[in-house]
């Protein structure tokens, strides 16, 4: 038969410094349980600091469908908004998501 060759072992894991969340082997991102909000172009900072966040992500969309939304309702979401719901790790209500959550409902009561 034909030989198989084994793969190379993964480096071991250097101790973990206290207080230091354990991190991914794959991505090196800390694997604490909290969702990631990288800086990228989907979200941008004010003079002060504050970031607004213009998009939501795919990994944004994947936590949004762990807690239940649909994707219309994600589709329909207002990204600021996305953050908090991701956040507080807030379930998708029984009656749907709230119209005020939309993205169109911002801009219709600014009107």
């Amino acid at each position: 038969g034909e030989e198989v060759a084994a793969l190379p072992e993964a480096p071991a894991a250097e101790p973990e410094a206290e207080g230091v969340a354990p991190r991914d082997t794959f991505t090196g991102r800390p694997i604490d349980g909290s969702p990631r909000f990288e800086r990228t172009a989907a979200a941008s900072s004010t003079r002060d600091g504050a970031s607004m966040q213009w998009i939501i992500t795919k990994t944004m969309q994947r936590e949004l469908r762990t807690l239940g939304y649909t994707r219309d309702e994600i589709d329909s979401l207002d990204p600021q908004r996305a953050v908090q719901v991701i956040k507080l790790k807030i379930r998708r209500p029984s009656r749907g998501m709230p119209k005020k959550w939309r993205k169109d409902h911002s801009s219709s009561v600014l009107k």
